[in-house]
């Protein structure tokens, strides 16, 4: 995936169709700005069909250049326009037309070999003129968040949920200080949180037990605050799956500890897990396991190769909660895990 920054040729522009890509070749050049992560690889959108990713983009417009600085964040990975300088310089030629955005997909192929076709979903478009400072906007990092886990937007959530209870006689919400604890813990956290995550960060195990399918999509929930407080609970789940105890989802949902995602016939038993907040893991018994793994097998179970160093698995899949038991039982025994931290 790239950014290709379309400039008018200095020739006279015919009226011809532009449904062919040969004939906008002849009147349009363009220049290919690829998008990579630290490790330099390219963004592949293959590999992220029907997900939601994020995009991100900052643009300067000067008479004789245009440069552009940009991001896309799928929650567990990030890639930058450019992975070896602070923004891409584009040289402007003379006679092009004034800047402006098209926003979709540009793969026509040509005649002879004309490409698939594609489609693209936005959720939502936000176009902003800003009047910092260029270099202080070039020096700070673009940041995408997967969650909106601000203060804010936390304490708006959970406002709309306890209206919901006192009008639907919901009861045993977390009091006042687990929710506090909760945000506080939180605060700049992106990551996926299972019910024994946000256990962990501060909610009781009677208010979980209690509305733990409300709980966990509250804390995950990826729309706007708005669109959660128009609907703070969803009764039942997925509707060939919700019928099913905890035990028989989990026993289709997971293997050896892991999401079953490969299906989507699998993936509708993965999501109506994660509706209910179930890691659908024995914890005592993996954490025992653990306990007993000599350092080495521990940091091979908890990390994965990411360039010349080592990841943990825990941020590259942060639903998976067998990998946050090994990194936490290699955090108690000190080890790095050849981990460089960002």
């Amino acid at each position: 995936m790239a950014v290709y920054t379309l400039y008018k040729k200095p020739t006279k522009k015919k009226q011809q169709s532009w449904s062919l890509a040969e004939r906008l070749a002849d009147q349009y050049g363009h220049h290919k700005t690829p998008f990579r992560n630290k490790s330099g690889q390219n963004f592949a959108p293959n590999l992220h069909l029907g997900k939601w990713v994020r995009l991100k983009l900052a643009l300067k417009i000067e008479p004789k250049e245009i440069f552009i600085k940009g991001e896309i964040n799928d929650g567990f990975d990030s890639w930058d326009i450019s992975s070896n300088v602070n923004f891409w310089k584009i040289d402007r030629i003379s006679g092009t037309e004034p800047p402006h955005l098209e926003i979709g997909i540009y793969r026509p192929g040509s005649n002879g070999v004309p490409n698939s076709t594609s489609t693209i979903d936005f959720d939502y478009i936000n176009i902003n003129k800003s009047d910092e400072d260029w270099n202080a906007v070039f020096e700070r990092k673009v940041k995408t968040t997967k969650y909106d886990r601000t203060k804010a937007g936390m304490d708006m959530r959970f406002k709309c949920l306890a209206d919901f209870a006192s009008a639907n006689d919901i009861t045993d919400l977390p009091a006042n200080q687990e929710i506090e604890s909760l945000i506080a813990n939180l605060e700049g956290n992106d990551y996926y949180r299972s019910q024994r995550q946000i256990v962990k960060a501060g909610i009781s195990k009677e208010a979980m037990d209690a509305n733990k399918e409300a709980l966990v999509r509250l804390v995950n929930y990826e729309g706007t605050n708005e669109e959660y407080c128009a609907k703070p609970v969803i009764v039942g789940g997925v509707d060939t799956a919700a019928k099913y105890t905890d035990e028989q989802i989990c026993a289709i949902a997971k293997t050896n500890g892991l999401w079953n995602n490969q299906y989507e016939d699998e993936r509708v038993w993965v999501r109506e897990a994660k509706l209910r907040g179930l890691d659908c893991i024995d914890s005592k018994a993996f954490e025992t396991a653990a306990a007993s793994f000599s350092d080495t097998k521990v940091c091979d179970k908890a990390t994965a190769p990411h360039g010349d160093a080592r990841k943990w698995l825990a941020d590259l899949k942060s639903d998976e909660a067998i990998f946050h038991i090994w990194r936490e039982e290699a955090e108690r025994r000190g080890l790095s895990c050849n981990v460089i931290k960002d």
